[in-house]
């Protein structure tokens, strides 16, 4: 029986030149460099990442953060168990649906994140040190628009 020739395309194919897997250890490398801004506060990224978004957007639910941030629901609850037991964040029922509830930071939590948040910018700051402002305009847009198609 012969045996059929692979496709060009999977002749073709480099992993250090598949987007996919260059925006994920770009995204590696980020997080784990982004994470010494809070290394001394002793969160971790999922839980920092909860912290970021109800900076933003308080009064968040846990499934309103795992959205936000798109990581699995399981890794945002723990995220917020500890971050509640650390209190850094308290949960407060919904008045509207008894099953929901919603999360704001305690001021703890707010002083904390306040302490990060210029460490965080500074390190977004030194990241695009190399780029002009056209072309982090144009990350900007072109993020936006990847960010667009891949939903």
């Amino acid at each position: 029986m012969p045996m059929n020739k692979p496709s060009s395309h999977i002749d073709e194919f480099q992993l250090q030149r598949f987007y996919p897997y260059r925006f994920s250890v770009l995204s590696n490398m980020m997080s784990a460099h982004i994470a010494e801004c809070y290394k001394s506060f002793d969160i971790t990224i999922p839980e920092w990442r909860v912290l970021a978004v109800l900076g933003e957007f308080p009064h968040s639910t846990a499934t309103e953060i795992a959205t936000k941030t798109a990581m699995d629901k399981a890794a945002i609850t723990r995220a917020v168990q500890r971050l509640i037991h650390a209190e850094y964040i308290l949960r407060h029922a919904s008045q509207q649906d008894g099953r929901t509830s919603h999360l704001d930071m305690t001021a703890k939590g707010r002083d904390m994140y306040n302490k990060i948040i210029p460490m965080a910018l500074a390190y977004e700051a030194h990241m695009l040190e190399s780029l002009s402002e056209e072309e982090t305009q144009m990350l900007d847009l072109l993020l936006n628009k990847i960010g667009y198609h891949v939903l």
